[in-house]
């Protein structure tokens, strides 16, 4: 038999008398009758037994005489050959106490100088091992248990797809022994709080390591009550956590621990909450309520709430559905205000997969309702007013109306102050299961203040952009939506989208003077090159916008006149088709707006159409409008900086980005959906041939790190045929489209357009990328 796998000897050169020279004795072997074994039956256990015997071996040292020290090797024969007596004891305490006896009959000194520590790891399943440790104190002996590793697979944290799956954890417990009722501790007791505890966790939720820790201890108290044993047998109670695989780089884990008496666990224990019996059921639950119950379905005027709502739908009129919702719950007379929109997202279903894609959005308003009011109403809305009706959870519905979030605003304003937290079996606030889905945070990160409280979940206390990153595939893309169901998906395995230029004007400076019957060959071209004719976009152009020919203008009427002609005809042709208006005049707009599903806006005389363009887009929200770059207000300043600019602007991006996001940011204020908006950066107007390949290059990058919460909003680059891409003197327009397509290398990514004369050549270039890129 192997009697001891090491003896450790340290000393330290010591000439006072204090004893500062430790001999160790480690994990001598030793087989004792202690209790029961793993499967309860009385037997023999291997037991490892530690000493640390506290001396003064100065003279030993200085004379290398044994005669003056204790010889380590004598302590451990004494000890085997007392274990090899036949003796049962009860507890491990037994078992050390027999080991201090026997000391202090054998050794000069006697037992208070020693540390005893003594372990059973094969006690109990549960643990990795159990110790007692033994020390001197100035009244007797300390006694400290140690529980070490009870591993459990339990459901841990805020995020439901870590409430779907458990995670391993390790919990230790050190219980501090009161030796006057050291007796209390019998083997069993300490079988049972190491089930107790392990059992407790594998069928409870928390959401932060921190309650589980309490709780663990809290269930060793129980344990004493339930096995009648007075709790003054433990006058306290370590518990340390570690969740070994929450952080991969950290080689043993990471966790918490606490230190608790009975005091702290008192008013609990009453209540039996550390009942292993009665541990938290897997239903998901996030908060308390900390608001008063005359508050929660009582109208109180001087209380106003920030809410966020999510919206989704997947049958009938969808964009229809999700505004007659929004419309007739601002008709409310206690809703204030609809503050904001967020983009319409798609996404796939969840849980019960054989139906359409949903069309998700986020909006926010003021109110005076309370939280149960409020639900009421949204009830009212989704059965009363939209029809919905529920067949199965999770399945196709007309409207569905969640709270998200719901805030106190400050008294003397709309400033959101704290946040309302509820958990009823009606209503749980804020939602429990927003942290996972992309189809809420998406939507959320684009309306949510980003300084406040409002953007610090009350549960996790991250922000809602943390959680949003720790999300690695949304599972959602954006969605330009138009009237009949029909919609441009932003997807991004779907790298690139077409815009197809058709100038119907004799005066455009490339292919204009087309007749309404070539539309015809452009659909048979459409079909030939095997693209999807839902997918591209025809851009019709009835006024030519070349800022080198200024007699190339026509008036209002004329342009009116034109797009009219046009437009009817494509639509009668083709209701499914998507169109586009290329002006810049409101006039033409308003004029044309049924039969055109996006105004690609030159953007000449912004600042005096915004506040027209706004009423236009939020009456008609299945309208998309692209939000074009000019570096002036009006035609004729753009032809002067045309004739007169020689330098180039090395910060042409930023230059850009700037100017774009100050009417991107008018527009979303004025209740613009941002889902509604395409940016082009305005390729050829004011800006130099560097400047045009600078922002081919590099525009995209600028846009998303100075637009985080939008930077998937698609970009169109409007390339085609310009001056800055002519390779050679004298080279006609046409003869740019080679140059053209080799662009496509660069504009292949995420949610780009590409508006363009040869479709032939687009749509060929397009396939070979996609092969190889």
């Amino acid at each position: 038999m192997n009697f001891y796998k090491s003896v450790i000897l340290f000393s330290r050169r010591n000439y006072s008398k204090e004893f500062k020279d430790v001999i160790h004795i480690k994990k001598l072997n030793v087989d004792v009758s202690m209790g029961n074994n793993l499967w309860n039956i009385p037997t023999k256990q291997s037991l490892k037994l530690s000493l640390y015997y506290k001396s003064d071996f100065s003279a030993s040292s200085e004379n290398d005489d044994l005669s003056a020290t204790l010889n380590y090797a004598v302590i451990s024969n004494s000890l085997m050959k007392e274990f090899e007596k036949e003796r049962n004891f009860k507890t491990i305490i037994d078992v050390n106490d027999h080991v201090r006896n026997h000391i202090n009959k054998t050794v000069n000194g006697g037992s208070r100088n020693f540390m005893v520590n003594i372990q059973a790891p094969n006690n109990h399943l549960r643990t990795k091992s159990i110790e007692l440790i033994s020390n001197n104190n100035n009244d007797g002996v300390d006694y400290t248990l140690n529980i070490n590793n009870i591993q459990s697979l339990t459901y841990i944290g805020v995020f439901t797809f870590e409430r779907l799956q458990k995670q391993y954890i390790n919990v230790s417990l050190s219980l501090k022994i009161d030796p006057i009722h050291k007796d209390l501790m019998s083997d069993n007791l300490i079988k049972k709080i190491c089930s107790n505890v392990g059992n407790f966790l594998d069928n409870s939720m928390f959401k932060t390591v921190e309650a589980l820790v309490n709780d663990a201890g809290g269930v060793v108290y129980q344990t004493l009550l339930q096995e009648e044993v007075n709790t003054r047998a433990l006058e306290e109670v370590h518990v340390s956590v570690l969740k070994p695989q929450a952080i991969l780089k950290c080689d043993d884990g990471v966790g918490v621990s606490c230190l608790r008496r009975f005091d702290d666990y008192e008013n609990d224990l009453k209540l039996k909450k550390y009942d292993f019996k009665f541990a938290q059921n897997n239903d998901f639950n996030l908060p308390v309520c900390n608001v008063s119950n005359n508050q929660l379905d009582i109208i109180d005027e001087k209380i106003l709430y920030k809410v966020y709502l999510s919206i989704g739908t997947n049958m009938g009129d969808k964009l229809g559905n999700i505004f007659l919702a929004i419309k007739n719950l601002s008709l409310h007379p206690h809703v204030v205000k609809i503050d904001k929109i967020s983009s319409i997202f798609q996404s796939e279903p969840m849980y019960y997969h054989d139906q359409d894609r949903f069309y998700n959005a986020t909006f926010s308003l003021y109110t005076r309702l309370p939280p149960f009011i409020l639900l009421k109403e949204l009830k009212k809305i989704e059965y009363n007013d939209l029809n919905r009706v529920k067949k199965f959870d999770n399945g196709p519905r007309t409207i569905d109306l969640d709270i998200i979030y719901y805030l106190r605003c400050d008294e003397n304003s709309k400033t959101p102050k704290e946040h309302v937290v509820l958990n009823t079996k009606e209503l749980i606030i804020p939602h429990k299961g927003m942290l996972e889905r992309g189809f809420v945070l998406g939507p959320l990160n684009e309306i949510i203040g980003l300084d406040g409280v409002e953007n610090i979940h009350p549960i996790s206390f991250e922000p809602i952009t943390n959680q949003l990153s720790q999300i690695k595939d949304l599972g959602i893309n954006r969605v330009l939506m138009f009237k009949d169901n029909r919609f441009l998906s932003f997807d991004k395995n779907d790298s690139l989208k077409i815009m197809k230029i058709l100038n119907f004007t004799k005066d455009s400076f490339s292919d204009g003077n087309l007749k309404c019957e070539q539309y015809d060959n452009i659909i048979n071209e459409i079909k030939q090159l095997g693209i999807n004719e839902k997918e591209v976009i025809l851009d019709v152009g009835c006024c030519s916008t070349n800022p080198i020919k200024e007699d190339e203008q026509i008036n209002v009427e004329e342009e009116n006149q034109r797009c009219k002609e046009i437009l009817e005809y494509i639509r009668n042709k083709n209701k499914e088709i998507i169109i586009s208006l290329d002006t810049y005049r409101n006039e033409v707009i308003k004029e044309n707006i049924n039969n055109i599903d996006i105004i690609n806006d030159v953007g000449f005389n912004f600042e005096s159409r915004k506040e027209e363009l706004c009423d236009i887009l939020t009456k008609n929200r299945d309208k998309g409008y692209v939000l074009n770059h000019v570096p002036c207000e009006t035609f004729e300043e753009l032809q002067k900086i045309e004739r007169s600019k020689s330098e180039d602007d090395t910060n042409i991006n930023e230059t850009v980005c700037s100017n774009l996001m100050v009417k991107f940011d008018y527009l979303i204020k004025n209740n613009v959906l941002p889902s509604q908006i395409i940016i082009d950066p305005g390729l050829g107007f004011g800006k130099t041939q560097w400047e045009c390949y600078e922002i081919i290059k590099n525009f995209r990058k600028t846009w998303e790190d100075s637009n985080p919460s939008f930077k998937d909003i698609p970009i169109l680059y409007g390339y085609s045929r310009k001056r800055f891409l002519q390779a050679y003197e004298n080279q006609s327009t046409k003869d740019r489209d080679l140059e053209g397509v080799l662009l496509l290398s660069k504009l292949m990514d995420k949610n780009n357009i590409v508006r363009v004369h040869n479709l032939d050549y687009t749509q060929r270039s397009k396939m070979i990328l996609k092969r190889i890129i």
